[in-house]
């Protein structure tokens, strides 16, 4: 998959970037935003309020919409706030809201320097543990702001194991990567964040952004999973990698989003570890429920997780598959697909690798181009899968009802699923001729069989 590319760069984070000219493309003169002794005076003197509330308006921000302050960056007063809440928050515990008003809010990019001094790429704005961020405004990246394949982030975080984020919540704002704007790439995301527990984010619009719209990691580390994830309710549209992914967790909620318009998979989740973890995952306890997904590349892709449901999204008009199931190295284990509609896709499901306990049960498909069901690929296996209780509706095309690659299949169930419109192909289907097998090895351990063919 493509997507591999950059979790590959991500797991590297004990090389720093080496920079170039083309990272930072020339920007524009501009105003610039307030000393940061003036910004610390305001900080404390709003502190007295006790409020335990900041509204950047109040310590010198500008939208762009306002007249004279259409070129007006605002990095620099965004971070003060943040650095002086999470300060907050050690000397009394008490978190503090960070306010993004009405407005639009320019940001430019500047250098990500871990706090050991190796450089990481470039950010806009760091986000520190214990704050919450909220509001209706957007914060936007500024014209011009890195060169061609740069790593960049709008709001990122430390990598250092040692600071991963928690408790931290960010709700109603508006991140715009303005890609248009950039030079080209798939490496710059609106959030790319390394966490340790207790993250939430809801309500925002995450869109326009040459990378993926919400990343969340935690630790690719047995015990260093990220704990405590809910993404819920957003809108993430227009992004050149995924829409939104989460890497090694433990327990997870993905709901009720609406994602379209992603050049790779619109959710995908992750919990490999790498060569000699199998059968351990380090991607466990989720929920994907509820989300509207359109014009990617697969609609919901676990890879390497276990323990899970993915149930009640409304998928369209995949390029590849609806949900793609997926293992690398550990052995994905106990996961329900029920009752989704998958409508517009290559393949409705497709399962690749050696698994456990996957049931795929009572969901609605439709206006798919190549194949119901894609078990294997490759040089891999696919097995210990049940297809049940499934609703097909066949266009006018003839497809396959399931594909059989790679070497080994076994342990398969495909039964009691209904199709409609299925009249014109009926002696084919009782025929299997519309079951193509590929694969190397098939065993008596796979059963096809038990259609039920249905007028509409």
């Amino acid at each position: 998959m493509k997507r591999r590319g950059l979790l590959k760069f991500l797991a590297l984070s004990s090389i720093p970037m080496i920079f170039s000219e083309k990272i930072f493309a020339k920007v524009p003169s501009r105003n610039d935003s307030s000393d940061s002794s003036d910004l610390l005076t305001i900080l404390e003197r709003l502190n007295k309020s006790g409020n335990k509330e900041i509204n950047i308006l109040n310590i010198g921000a500008h939208s762009c919409t306002e007249k004279n302050y259409e070129s007006f960056d605002n990095r620099k007063i965004i971070q003060a706030v943040i650095d002086y809440c999470a300060k907050e928050y050690k000397s009394n515990g008490e978190r503090w809201n960070i306010i993004i008003p009405d407005g639009v809010f320019l940001v430019t990019a500047t250098v990500h320097k871990e706090e050991n001094g190796k450089i990481m790429g470039i950010h806009s704005l760091l986000i520190k543990s214990n704050i919450i961020m909220k509001g209706s405004g957007t914060i936007k990246l500024y014209d011009h702001q890195y060169g061609s394949g740069a790593f960049f982030r709008l709001l990122s975080s430390y990598r250092d194991e040692a600071k991963f984020l928690e408790n931290v919540d960010v709700s109603g704002i508006t991140l715009d990567g303005n890609a248009k704007a950039q030079a080209p790439g798939v490496q710059a995301s609106n959030i790319l964040i390394e966490c340790k527990n207790d993250i939430k984010v809801e309500r925002i619009k995450s869109i326009n952004c040459n990378g993926n719209g919400i990343q969340i990691r935690g630790g690719s580390k047995r015990g260093l999973s990220a704990r405590n994830i809910y993404i819920g309710e957003c809108i993430v549209h227009d992004c050149q990698k995924i829409g939104i992914q989460v890497a090694q967790f433990e327990h997870l909620i993905i709901q009720n989003n609406d994602i379209s318009n992603c050049k790779d998979n619109g959710i995908d989740i992750y919990g490999d570890m790498g060569k000699g973890s199998s059968p351990e995952v380090n991607g466990n306890n989720f929920i994907i429920r509820g989300n509207k997904i359109s014009n990617c590349l697969n609609g919901v892709f676990p890879e390497t997780v276990s323990n899970g449901e993915i149930y009640g999204n409304a998928i369209y008009n995949m390029l590849e598959s609806g949900v793609h199931i997926n293992r690398i190295h550990g052995q994905p284990m106990n996961i329900s697909v029920h009752d989704n509609t998958i409508n517009g896709a290559a393949y409705g499901f497709t399962n690749t690798g050696d698994m456990k306990g996957i049931v795929i049960k009572e969901n609605d498909l439709s206006l798919i181009k190549k194949s119901i069901v894609s078990l294997g690929g490759g040089q891999g296996n696919s097995s210990n899968i049940t297809i049940k209780n499934n609703r097909i509706t066949l266009g006018d095309t003839e497809i396959n009802l399931v594909v059989l690659n790679g070497v080994i299949i076994r342990n398969i169930d495909i039964d009691e699923n209904v199709i409609y419109k299925a009249e014109a192909i009926e002696n084919k289907i009782h025929n299997g001729a519309l079951i193509k097998n590929n694969a190397k090895s098939v065993n008596n351990t796979v059963k096809i069989t038990g259609w039920k063919l249905m007028k509409k």
